[in-house]
């Protein structure tokens, strides 16, 4: 039999806790196990990709190829990266007016595993109260299994995420010089963005339980993002202002190249193209970085404490790649600035 969404996504889950040293074998041995159906040799290479991309949770093939090509909204590709903690304890669910047990396998700051009966269908709206701390949490169900009990639940993004508070250790401010063509709903959607998915990244590598809170938005030129959060925040603003030297450093590089052709870079259109081949350029050198065990410079340069570089070709190392990617994606010339409250209680950004 096909196997359906809940059967791809538990496999994905042991895939992730044995860091992608299981085989196909073995995982569709786990799945006949608890209930579930096999997943195929096409699915396990899903999975791999799903590693290299950063994933901690299960999203479906065609999710993952709109995600890596630039798809938009706190959709299932966001939620997915955020982990879930594996840890049973007891709960209930309010559904269709009725209260009824469960048992929260697994929690994250986006998705919940529990197993109840009888199982809502999916899109069903729930609250999941969580009995040990009396949290409340409304979600939809995306995935469930009759046979097996196991439900999968989307928390609501617009009342049900755990923000950082607003005397959240770190503040950072991103400012942004916008051409006028880009000033535009799609334009600054798209760096929101990539701003929101590097700081998921991050939060999820510095166990960061909270999502980065927005605390203000200034849509007058230049674009400025006021962020507040906990280590995550510090750690991409940093990495940020790495990535914005490194990007100048190649992208003069690239136009020495193009000026010694003879080739003036006399208006802008010129000029982006050399940004944006500089830029490739870059990304290829940190690709060829990932295997690498003693010549990495520029890893070397970009990793920290927060964000080490990892062993070559390990999951570690392919994530940080992905964020600084997502860094280079951003409007070129922009200013990142991070305060410590702790350090600097004046609460000047700088």
């Amino acid at each position: 039999m096909t196997a359906r969404p809940i059967d791809a996504a538990e496999g994905y889950r042991l895939y992730r806790q044995h860091s992608g040293g299981v085989e196909l074998d073995e995982i569709n041995e786990y799945l006949r196990g608890i209930g579930l159906r096999e997943v195929s040799p096409r699915m396990y290479l899903h999975y791999q990709r799903l590693a290299r991309f950063g994933y901690e949770a299960y999203i479906p093939i065609n999710r993952l190829d709109v995600a890596v090509a630039g798809d938009s909204a706190w959709s299932e590709d966001i939620r997915a990266r955020y982990p879930e903690v594996s840890q049973a304890f007891p709960a209930q669910i309010i559904w269709r007016a009725a209260v009824q047990d469960a048992t929260v396998l697994a929690l994250g700051s986006a998705t919940a595993t529990i197993e109840t009966w009888p199982i809502p269908p999916a899109g069903s709206p729930v609250v999941l109260v969580l009995q040990t701390t009396e949290i409340e949490r409304t979600g939809t169900i995306v995935r469930a299994d009759p046979s097996s009990g196991l439900t999968h639940i989307a928390f609501d993004p617009y009342s049900s995420l755990p923000v950082a508070p607003t005397d959240a250790r770190y503040r950072a401010l991103l400012r942004f010089e916008l051409p006028d063509d880009a000033q535009n709903v799609a334009a600054v959607s798209d760096l929101m963005l990539n701003v929101d998915r590097l700081m998921i990244g991050v939060s999820s590598d510095v166990e960061d339980s909270q999502l980065v809170r927005l605390q203000s938005l200034n849509m007058q030129s230049p674009l400025e993002i006021l962020l507040i959060g906990g280590a995550a925040v510090g750690a991409a603003v940093k990495l940020l202002q790495i990535v914005a030297t490194l990007r100048l450093t190649w992208y003069q590089g690239t136009r020495e190249k193009y000026e010694a052709e003879g080739i003036q870079l006399d208006n802008e259109q010129k000029r982006r193209a050399v940004q944006l081949e500089a830029d490739q350029e870059l990304e290829s050198a940190l690709a060829n970085e990932l295997d690498e065990e003693v010549e990495t410079p520029l890893l070397d340069e970009l990793s920290s404490e927060a964000l080490p570089k990892g062993d070559p070709s390990s999951t570690r190392r392919r994530k940080l790649i992905d964020w600084i990617r997502l860094a280079i994606q951003l409007p070129v010339g922009f200013v990142a600035e991070v305060e410590d409250t702790e350090t600097d209680p004046d609460g000047t950004v700088g």
